[in-house]
C-alpha cells in the first residue's frame, strides 16, 4: 500500500487513482465535451469552454438564436402551440442543403440555406402566406399548411439570397467610403513628412 495524503491505495493502483484524480480536477468543455484544465478555459453563459473552442461556441449560439426566431415565426404566422417534429426535420434539413418535399429528396445543394435566411424567405412570401392561410388552408395550424407555406418560403429563398448579397455589397460600400477620407488624410501626413525630411536633408546640404 501507499500512502497518499489521509488514504491508503495499492501499490498497483497508483496509476489508475492519479488519473482519474487528474481527471476530477479537470472540466469538461461544453463545446467539444473534451476536459481541459481551467486555465485553459473561459466561462461564457456559465459554461466552462476552451479558448480554442469560443469561436465556433459563438458561432453555434448565433446559429440559436436564428433557429429560436426562425421557429417562432413558424408557430406565429400558423396560430400554432408547437411545431411538429416531420417539419422541424425539413427545415433543419434545408439548413444543411437538403430539400425534401412529401419524404422524398427533391435536391441537394453544395451548401445550406442560414436559418436567417430561411427567415428571410418567410418574410418575403409573407403576403402570399397570409392570404392562402386566409382563404385557402382549412387549419393553419396543421402540418399540411406549413408544408404548403414551405413551399412559398422555398419559391423565395432565391431572392432573400440576392437582397443579402445587395445589402452586403451595399455595406461594404458604405465602409470603405467612411474609411476614405481618413486614408487620404494618412496619404497627406506621409507626403508631409516625406516632403519635410527632405526640407531639413537639402538645408543640411548647405550647413
Amino acid at each position: 500500500m501507499k500512502s497518499i495524503g489521509d488514504r491508503y491505495v495499492h501499490v498497483n493502483c497508483y496509476e489508475a487513482y492519479n488519473t482519474d484524480k487528474d481527471l476530477r480536477a479537470q472540466v469538461k468543455c461544453f463545446q467539444c465535451q473534451n476536459y481541459g484544465t481551467k486555465k485553459n478555459m473561459t466561462r461564457l453563459n456559465n459554461k466552462n469552454i476552451h479558448l480554442s473552442c469560443v469561436p465556433e461556441y459563438e458561432k453555434k449560439c448565433i446559429e440559436n438564436e436564428h433557429w429560436d426566431r426562425l421557429y417562432n415565426h413558424v408557430k406565429e404566422i400558423h396560430s400554432a402551440l408547437v411545431i411538429p417534429k416531420g417539419f422541424i426535420t425539413r427545415l433543419q434539413k434545408l439548413r444543411n442543403g437538403t430539400y425534401i418535399k412529401s419524404g422524398k429528396l427533391i435536391k441537394q445543394y453544395k451548401c445550406g440555406f442560414e436559418y436567417e435566411l430561411i427567415l428571410d424567405a418567410y418574410l418575403l412570401g409573407d403576403g402570399s402566406i397570409k392570404w392562402n392561410l386566409a382563404n385557402k388552408l382549412i387549419e393553419p395550424y396543421s402540418e399540411s399548411s406549413m408544408h404548403y407555406c414551405f413551399e412559398i418560403m422555398y419559391g423565395k429563398i432565391s431572392e432573400a439570397s440576392r437582397r443579402r448579397e445587395q445589402k452586403h455589397k451595399q455595406a461594404e460600400k458604405q465602409k470603405r467610403q467612411e474609411q476614405q477620407p481618413i486614408l487620404n488624410d494618412m496619404s497627406l501626413e506621409s507626403k508631409s513628412n516625406i516632403k519635410y525630411k527632405k526640407d531639413e536633408s537639402d538645408i543640411t546640404a548647405f550647413i
